[in-house]
């Protein structure tokens, strides 16, 4: 009886070890950018939530390839059932999140696709649409507001409209200024004038 348990204990503990491997494995597919490695460590039974340190872990192999920008290694993630809202553990980012900083319409589109929350907020409350106006990344705020889910009014007086205005950033403004609610659309104008955007101004004062 003992030795029965002492061999599934060997069995399990060996079963973990090879699934670490194999995570670690496809960890090194998204440096490399390289699919058919990818696969062959999915095959292994890597992990696709996983992490990079069990002790300290600071990304997941989601978060990675979104960072990296590896389309094609964030679709075989999600085809694997990888959690498409998951955040990286450093700073409660997710791939919406990041992408949507990065102005990175490929990858937008694969995570939005695969039902990604577009309304999930990071520690400051800031959505992938306030994220996307603090950084002028248009592209994303236009994949963004065509999701029939999204609140652009998120953040209420602190609306993503209003962060554009206080950055000056004129493409977000002009994106944004046509579909949120009044009381977005003053405050960013407030926003606007208190920081000396006069072009924003002019944008929001038409």
């Amino acid at each position: 009886m003992r030795f029965i348990l002492m061999l599934s204990l060997l069995t399990f503990s060996f079963s973990g070890f090879a699934q670490s491997k194999a995570t670690q494995k496809l960890f090194k597919s998204i440096q490399k950018n390289d699919v058919v490695l990818a696969q062959s460590a999915l095959l292994e039974g890597a992990d696709v939530n996983g992490i990079d340190d069990f002790k300290k872990p600071t990304t997941t192999v989601l978060i990675e390839a979104v960072k990296h920008k590896r389309d094609k290694i964030v679709s075989l993630l999600l085809g694997s059932r990888a959690d498409v809202n998951q955040r990286s553990p450093k700073d409660f980012l997710t791939g919406l999140m990041i992408a949507s900083k990065n102005n990175d319409a490929r990858i937008l589109k694969i995570l939005l696709a695969s039902d990604a929350d577009v309304n999930l907020e990071n520690l400051r409350g800031e959505t992938a649409l306030h994220i996307a106006a603090f950084n002028n990344s248009t592209d994303a705020g236009k994949l963004l507001i065509s999701s029939r889910e999204i609140d652009v009014n998120a953040g209420g007086e602190n609306c993503a409209l209003v962060t554009a205005a206080k950055e000056g950033h004129s493409g977000m403004t002009i994106l944004l200024k046509s579909v949120v609610n009044p009381v977005c659309l003053e405050k960013a104008l407030q926003s606007a004038e208190k920081n000396n955007k006069d072009v924003i101004v002019r944008i929001l004062g038409r």
